[in-house]
């Protein structure tokens, strides 16, 4: 217990030239492995690789988020919260069928995420809550909203 402790502490202590990459597991519509990468404050692209129960599909995705208010609590607390909405792409791949069982095997379209991140810097995790509206564009246009609830460990990277 102690090790995994001073790991996620060493993990959680950022250098001025580090960025965060964040890495967990998301739950919701679709649920999977959830990535996050924060070039600056307000600058993130979000991943996600998981599986869609409603559509029963294979769901790439990947987002550009743009971080528009944040709040920080009292230096002694150090809790934060951040809105954010941004612009992002989806794939899904479904399952194998024979043919006149499905429509396609896949769908592309775009997504409009908006969402909230609550982080405590003393602990190297973020919660991440998000609400995407989008449609499939290819081959069949069909609205969708997704929606997630991510904790990701929080690990720095150095900067190259």
């Amino acid at each position: 217990m102690g090790a995994w402790l001073a790991i996620a502490l060493a993990l959680s202590c950022q250098t001025a030239a580090a960025r965060p990459l964040a890495l967990g597991l998301e739950a919701g519509e679709a649920s999977g492995v959830s990535a996050g990468y924060s070039w600056s404050d307000r600058h993130q692209v979000n991943a996600l690789l998981g599986y869609s129960a409603v559509f029963e599909s294979l769901v790439v995705r990947t987002d550009y988020v743009f971080h528009f208010w944040r709040w920080s609590s009292p230096r002694q607390y150090g809790a934060r919260l951040s809105v954010f909405g941004g612009a992002g792409g989806r794939l899904g791949l479904f399952e194998p069928r024979p043919r006149y069982l499905r429509e396609t095997d896949f769908a592309l379209g775009p997504r409009l995420p908006l969402g909230v991140v609550a982080t405590m810097p003393p602990l190297p995790f973020e919660v991440v809550l998000t609400l995407a509206p989008g449609f499939d564009a290819l081959p069949v246009v069909r609205p969708h909203v997704e929606a997630g609830l991510a904790l990701r460990l929080i690990a720095p990277i150095t900067k190259i």
